[in-house]
């Protein structure tokens, strides 16, 4: 047998394959990306290696590819507000990464936010770009979306993206913590968000911990009564000490007065 047998009936044998394997959706698509999220970053939407459907038939750049597409006979393979991570620090919130294979399996608590880790680089912004563009076109849920939302929400600054790095959350192999934090902020605009937000009680349980005074006093008094910085910190101590022992005697004397 010669070598060009040898390739024929080596794609005859992956096409009789693909030919047996069940399609994985009965409803293939491929969409045009809306201009104005387009407009935002357009390489994100640029496939670099191979294109499917008619969108980029034809570029040069994307050649290499054609040949293998036709010799294997193509085939397709088938809002809400939270607080930001240094407010939620500021309260005694501590940040751990959670052990899940799904994105979406965020939890709090007993005053612990877990999250599952996220593995940042250089094509980080095109992927999530891509997946949201996805919900815009052929979803109802959009649950990524909310997803990179809340990300957004608890990384306001560099100082918060370098608290869920160090908090080992966060994979930072982008550049420094600023990168980080445009890339969560740049990335859902011009963006539907759907009625339902996915993280809704995820939300306001942050916001409800947050404003909860007990909480804050706790976080002041562990912050301040082991790093005693200046004489206001001893102050500041001592004066929330105070504050808690008047309110307990107000409830106190409040349940008496019953």
């Amino acid at each position: 047998m010669d070598k060009n047998e040898g390739d024929d009936a080596l794609v005859d044998s992956i096409k009789a394959k693909l030919d047996s394997l069940s399609s994985l959706t009965t409803h293939c698509c491929i969409y045009k990306v809306p201009n104005k999220l387009r407009i935002l970053n357009p390489d994100a939407y640029t496939p670099r290696l191979v294109s499917f459907g008619p969108l980029h038939h034809g570029k040069e750049e994307l050649q290499a590819m054609e040949e293998h597409k036709y010799r294997l006979k193509e085939t397709t393979l088938k809002v809400e507000n939270a607080p930001e991570a240094t407010e939620l620090h500021t309260v005694g919130v501590n940040f751990k990464p959670a052990e899940a294979s799904c994105l979406l399996d965020i939890s709090f608590s007993d005053g612990v936010l877990k999250i599952p880790t996220i593995f940042i680089d250089d094509l980080t912004e095109s992927l999530y770009r891509n997946i949201i563009a996805f919900e815009q076109c052929h979803c109802s849920d959009k649950n990524f979306l909310h997803y990179i939302r809340l990300l957004g929400c608890l990384i306001k600054s560099p100082t918060d993206a370098n608290l869920l790095i160090r908090s080992g959350i966060i994979m930072n192999n982008l550049g420094n913590a600023e990168d980080v934090s445009k890339l969560f902020h740049s990335i859902y605009k011009e963006v539907i968000f759907g009625r339902r937000f996915y993280f809704q009680t995820i939300s306001e349980n942050l916001q409800a911990y947050c404003n909860t005074p007990w909480n804050r006093w706790k976080a002041i008094l562990r912050h301040d009564f082991f790093y005693f910085h200046s004489p206001w910190s001893v102050v500041s101590v001592f004066a929330v000490i105070l504050l808690i022992i008047l309110t307990f005697i107000q409830v106190v004397c409040s349940i008496l007065a019953l």
